[in-house]
């Protein structure tokens, strides 16, 4: 099956980000081909959940946190209900959503990717993380963007140790092309999807789940991919976990949004001018 990549995004992305992102750049999420009926194998980071069984049934609504443990049970499952339905339901609800939190990790990479925000980036956040390159957020209101990262990402684009100890804690201004936002919820999202249509999903089950303490459904098909959505007609994604990577969804349609960071949380004029000629 095919393999999402992160160049599409990381071309468009601002600079900042881009420099972050090198080491996962064309490493992007994929959904492995799925091998026999089986349990789900872990993907997990600290802060993922966990997928087990229990014998809900569906009702209304869940909760779209990430932070308690699924539980899914072969028992329970809405008569007619077929994995390629509920997929479809998902990816459409969730596409048409307005914002949402969205979040990838893959373990063996130290890779983390999130969004927050609006879905079409017009109002938004993007962390991005791996070893390597540190820890870089950037802010996005309306066309403005600023950028704020630890002090491994400002020592990789070459800032010297007092503008980096300047920076630490503090949003840098983005201009020009640094503030175009190519990561978005919406990118993320259609990847995921994209990669979920190449799977055999005429194979797949459902069966009924908690999740967050709330009813939901849960698709697997085989040994390798596993959704949890909401048990409502709109099954939005709460969680699906692949042999290589964890998304977590949360927050449809509740993020508030974003305000430009105040002056006393920008970076000091003298080392904003540095760093801005650092990232290019």
């Amino acid at each position: 099956m095919r393999h999402v990549t992160r160049s599409r995004a990381a071309t468009t992305l601002a600079a900042v980000l881009v420099l972050t992102l090198g080491a996962c750049k064309d490493e992007g999420p994929s959904v492995s081909a799925p091998t026999a009926p089986a349990s789900v194998p872990s993907a997990s980071t600290s802060s993922a959940p966990e997928a087990s069984t229990s014998s809900t049934s569906p009702a209304g609504p869940t909760s779209s946190s990430g932070s308690s443990a699924p539980s899914a049970s072969s028992s329970g499952t809405p008569a007619g209900t077929s994995a390629s339905a509920v997929v479809a339901a998902s990816r459409t609800s969730s596409l048409g959503a307005t914002s949402a939190s969205v979040r990838t990790v893959v373990p063996k990479k130290s890779q983390d990717i999130s969004t927050r925000g609006r879905l079409d980036g017009s109002n938004q956040e993007v962390t991005v993380q791996t070893s390597a390159k540190g820890r870089a957020t950037v802010r996005r209101v309306g066309t403005a963007s600023w950028v704020k990262g630890d002090d491994r990402f400002w020592s990789g684009v070459q800032a010297s140790p007092s503008d980096r100890k300047a920076a630490l804690g503090r949003w840098l201004p983005l201009g020009g092309e640094q503030s175009d936002q190519g990561i978005t919820g919406t990118s993320l999202l259609t990847e995921y999807w994209d990669a979920v249509a190449d799977l055999p999903l005429a194979q797949g089950t459902v069966a009924a789940t908690t999740y967050a303490g709330r009813p939901a459904l849960q698709v697997s098909v085989g040994s390798g991919f596993m959704l949890t959505v909401t048990p409502d007609p709109k099954h939005l994604p709460l969680q699906s976990r692949t042999t290589e990577q964890t998304y977590t969804f949360s927050e449809w349609d509740a993020v508030p949004g974003y305000s430009p960071p105040p002056s006393t949380q920008l970076v000091p004029a003298a080392a904003a001018r540095n760093l801005s000629r650092s990232l290019g």
